[in-house]
């Protein structure tokens, strides 16, 4: 009788610390995975940022299988470690440098990106975070959907503003301001682009629209304004559309 309750004892035990310590499958789903080999992970930049945010992740492969995860912005902390593909699932392994264990592991497969304008594929992980992939830029000329807003991918190129110019949250003369407070000028309220400011243009509206005479598109566009900026609807991405008829 004795043995039998050691025996039990010690199962639940063994059962108490498996549980405890061994980590739950990452579990990834198959629908719209798509090829994924060690050549596209190398040949390709990989990144969070998109054309819409102000910061985000950078994500580098080498070919002797390792990788480096950078923060682009303020701070700009990196780490990295290993990576194995295997029947298109690439997976991301953390080690510690000491003991040589593994510390994290993430799971990741190239699919479509429903989320983003500018981009048709990225690497969707098991940390929720989608590195989309450089050469899936849609191309020049493409029908796009901004926030709700059809316009048209355009030639990127970086333009400034001949005066000063209003940032908006979409191409209406009514439509809300974005504007900047920004610590770099002493956090000075900016409720416009000031002349001179350098614009990067990603797209236009479908048709032109003629204000104070002036027929011209909107252009959806990221502003260059040198300092930190908080904006005052909340946001902190320095993008919105202003009317082409002000930079050149």
């Amino acid at each position: 009788m004795k043995i039998i309750k050691l025996l039990l004892i010690a199962s639940i035990f063994l059962f108490i610390r498996y549980t405890e310590y061994s980590a739950p499958p990452i579990i990834i789903e198959k629908i719209d995975r798509l090829t994924l080999d060690k050549d596209i992970l190398v040949n390709n930049n990989w990144s969070n940022l998109s054309k819409l945010h102000e910061w985000g992740y950078k994500i580098s492969f080498s070919k002797d299988n390792e990788f480096t995860i950078e923060v682009i912005g303020e701070g700009g902390d990196v780490s990295g470690g290993k990576f194995l593909v295997k029947d298109n699932i690439v997976t991301l392994t953390w080690e510690n440098h000491h003991s040589g264990k593994e510390t994290k592991r993430i799971l990741c497969y190239l699919t479509f990106v429903t989320d983003d304008p500018f981009y048709t594929q990225a690497l969707e992980c098991s940390d929720k975070i989608s590195y989309y992939q450089s050469s899936s830029l849609k191309k020049t000329g493409s029908e796009i959907t901004i926030f709700k807003t059809k316009a048209i991918l355009v030639l990127e190129k970086k333009m400034v503003a001949k005066s000063n110019v209003k940032l908006r949250e979409y191409p209406n003369r009514s439509a809300r301001v974005s504007e900047c407070i920004s610590y770099h000028h002493g956090e000075n309220k900016l409720s416009y682009l000031p002349a001179g400011t350098s614009v990067i243009i990603y797209a236009r509206t479908l048709k032109m629209e003629t204000i104070d005479e002036k027929s011209e598109y909107w252009y959806f566009v990221r502003h260059l304004i040198d300092g930190y900026c908080t904006y005052s609807n909340g946001e902190s991405t320095p993008t919105g559309w202003v009317f082409g008829a002000y930079i050149e």
